[in-house]
């Protein structure tokens, strides 16, 4: 199901674009009147797309969108600006921040739902009017995975191959990953070898004490399957990393996804 986080200080607005989401999306909409509201709620929730209105008082769009884009907790989270017709030039320019789209003012219907689809088919990866149909009313959001590796090329690299498979999320070590896992909720975290010894026992543990092997599965993801021990660790699976990228992908897909 598809968290929307409208972020938005007229009442009106958020009330319009709520009623529309909930009308054509299986989502759940969490609403906050300026960007330090949205900041409070980011702490323990993340929402699956976030709506920005650009002109707020206390903290507007685009500085929250700097902060957003700035704080790898948050900067993978799609988001799409509201303005009025007068800023369209302005929600333009922040394009080259990140944004996926924009919302002009007075809010249309159709269009905001033609514009949202096109963000949520993108992130899934889809292309055709058929798969964004079966979108509205389906459980929409890409499954969540935690992607634990102190390696920026590593990272990189991995969004690349599947980023359009699933929703990630980054982290560095087990202290991370155990912060972000209750916030971001994934069904599914690779860990790589690369992480200390000390830092996989963290993750494991953890992880397994907060829930079972049916609402999360570990990964361990290595270049060489000999020179690793899998008795001091509970992995769901080994996930083989090689320098071919298109059999790397396929060998990702297929141990977690079974593809």
């Amino acid at each position: 199901m598809i968290k929307f986080l409208i972020i938005e200080d007229d009442g009106s607005a958020r009330v319009l674009l709520k009623t529309i989401l909930k009308k054509n999306f299986a989502c759940t909409v969490t609403e906050a009147e300026n960007g330090e509201t949205a900041l409070h709620i980011l702490k323990s929730e993340l929402p699956s797309i976030i709506l920005l209105d650009i002109s707020m008082p206390v903290m507007g769009g685009d500085q929250l969108l700097g902060i957003l884009r700035t704080n790898p907790l948050y900067r993978s989270i799609p988001v799409m600006v509201i303005s009025a017709l007068s800023d369209k030039d302005i929600a333009g320019s922040l394009m080259g921040k990140g944004i996926r789209d924009y919302l002009l003012k007075p809010i249309d219907a159709t269009e905001t739902v033609k514009r949202i689809n096109k963000v949520i088919v993108k992130r899934l990866g889809g292309s055709t009017t058929s798969s964004v149909d079966g979108l509205n009313k389906e459980n929409v959001g890409a499954p969540r995975l935690l992607f634990v590796e102190t390696d920026n090329k590593s990272r990189e690299l991995f969004h690349k191959l599947v980023g359009d498979k699933f929703i990630i999320q980054d982290a560095k070590n087990g202290t991370e990953t155990i912060s972000i896992f209750p916030k971001f909720s994934p069904r599914y975290i690779i860990v790589s070898d690369n992480v200390g010894l000390l830092d996989k026992r963290i993750i494991t543990q953890k992880i397994r004490e907060a829930a079972s092997e049916d609402e999360v599965s570990i990964f361990l993801m290595v270049f060489d399957i000999k020179a690793v021990s899998l008795k001091v660790f509970v992995f769901d699976d080994v996930i083989i990393k090689t320098d071919n990228n298109e059999a790397f992908k396929n060998e990702i897909l297929k141990k977690v996804l079974g593809n």
